[in-house]
């Protein structure tokens, strides 16, 4: 015996399937614009300078850094701090990145000799809002507000990347606040499963006055100087000289 409200039934939960994916693909569309909104309007920043709180949680334990960022669309970046004991500076003018520990007195020095790595080199500048990191698939827009008294846009989305051509892919779930006013974040959480960084800007100054020089380094003497690019052309075949992050003897800087 067919039972006539059968029918409805399939009739009402058809709709309601409907509606659920009209309202989903609205959500994906207001999310898509804001987020293009914001790139746009991120668009207008040639540099900036902030401080940055970084904390990593690794499951078994925590560390945390403050660092001072200064980034430049057309000569390059400059990240200095770290944790105590642990100091940490990386200036990049696009074609040759220092490394350097002050802590172990070493410099690592990096030449960018083909569009990949200069593409690397670049990404800091060309990246300042992690929106444009985002799958678009995977983006969602959870809301606006305030973030330590600045407007921001709260995203959520996942972010799939490889260092080099060739390497592991690796996916990461982010959350990231990003200000109305500028288009850069304030905030950023990212996670694997095992290990989640959180990043906060403080101190975000847009635009600052920067010259090539603010991004030149020059080793310290008495300091040891190490070619990565030389070491990776004296590295028997087929393996590669480790980069210097790889480097199990270094305390944690977070970025």
């Amino acid at each position: 015996m067919v039972r006539p409200w059968w029918g409805v039934v399939r009739v009402v939960a058809a709709a309601a399937a409907v509606v659920c994916a009209a309202a989903g693909t609205v959500r994906a569309n207001e999310a898509a614009n804001r987020a293009e909104a914001l790139l746009e309007l991120n668009k207008k920043v040639k540099s900036f300078s902030a401080q940055l709180e970084i904390r990593e949680d690794r499951g078994f334990d925590e560390s945390v850094a403050t660092s001072s960022l200064l980034v430049s669309r057309d000569h390059g970046w400059r990240l200095e701090g770290g944790s105590q004991g642990a100091e940490h500076i990386v200036v990049n003018d696009f074609n040759v990145s220092y490394d350097y520990y002050p802590w172990d007195k070493t410099v690592f020095k990096a030449t960018a000799t083909g569009p990949e790595m200069k593409r690397l080199f670049r990404r800091p500048a060309d990246e300042l809002n992690p929106l444009s990191l985002l799958d678009p698939a995977s983006l969602r827009l959870l809301g606006e507000g305030e973030f330590e008294g600045e407007p921001v846009a709260k995203f959520e989305g996942t972010t799939t990347t490889r260092l080099l051509a060739g390497g592991t892919a690796v996916t990461r779930n982010m959350e990231a606040w990003i200000s109305t006013r500028d288009g850069l974040p304030r905030k950023t959480i990212e996670g694997t499963g095992e290990t989640t960084a959180t990043t906060i800007y403080r101190k975000v100054t847009v635009n600052p006055a920067v010259t090539a020089k603010d991004f030149q380094f020059e080793p310290p003497p008495g300091v040891k100087v190490i070619d990565v690019n030389a070491s990776a052309l004296s590295a028997p075949d087929g393996e590669s000289a480790p980069p210097p992050t790889a480097r199990a003897d270094r305390p944690t800087t977070g970025n």
